[in-house]
C-alpha cells in the first residue's frame, strides 16, 4: 500500500518528527553538561521517559498499517504491542538499563517498520529520526557511565 500524501502534509510531518528529536537532544546535551546537576538529572530524567512515550508511539505505525488492509496478517497486531510493553518495563528498570532496552527497541521498531510497504519520504523520516534518537540515548548513556 503507498499512501500518497498532499505536499504540505508531509512537510509537516518533517516538521513535526524533527520537533521531536528536540527532548532527545537536549537529554544528550545537558548529560554531558550539567549531567551532574539536579536540572541536568532532571533533563535526562524526562528526555527517558520521553522515549519510552515515543517508543510506545511507534506501535501505532503498525495498527494504522494493519487498519488500512485487512488482508494484512493479524501477528502484525501483537508486534505491534510489544514497543509500548517494552517501553514499559523498561522505565521500571535502572537508568542505565532503561536507556539500553530503548537503544535495542528504537532500531527494533524502524527495522519491523520498514518491512511494510510504506512510502519512500516516511521511510527516510524514520530513518534520519531513528539514528538521532538512538545516537542521544547512546550519547545519555556514556555520560552517565561516566559519571557512576
Amino acid at each position: 500500500m503507498q499512501l500518497h500524501l498532499p505536499r504540505d502534509t508531509r512537510k509537516t510531518a518533517v516538521y513535526l518528527g524533527a520537533a521531536g528529536a528536540i527532548p532527545f537532544i537536549l537529554g544528550a546535551l545537558a548529560a554531558w553538561t550539567i549531567g551532574d546537576s539536579p536540572v541536568g538529572r532532571w533533563t535526562v530524567g524526562a528526555a527517558t521517559l520521553y522515549g519510552a512515550v515515543i517508543l510506545s508511539f511507534l506501535g501505532g505505525i503498525q495498527w494504522g498499517w494493519i487498519l488500512q488492509k485487512p488482508d494484512s496478517q493479524h501477528s502484525l497486531l501483537a508486534l505491534s504491542v510489544f514497543p509500548a510493553l517494552l517501553a514499559w518495563v523498561a522505565l521500571l528498570l535502572s537508568d542505565r538499563f532503561t536507556l539500553g532496552v530503548l537503544i535495542v527497541c528504537f532500531p527494533a521498531c524502524f527495522l519491523l517498520d520498514m518491512r511494510l510497504s510504506l512510502p519512500a519520504w516516511f521511510r527516510t523520516l524514520r530513518a534520519a529520526l531513528t539514528i538521532v534518537v538512538v545516537a542521544c540515548l547512546v550519547a545519555i548513556l556514556v555520560a552517565l557511565s561516566g559519571n557512576a
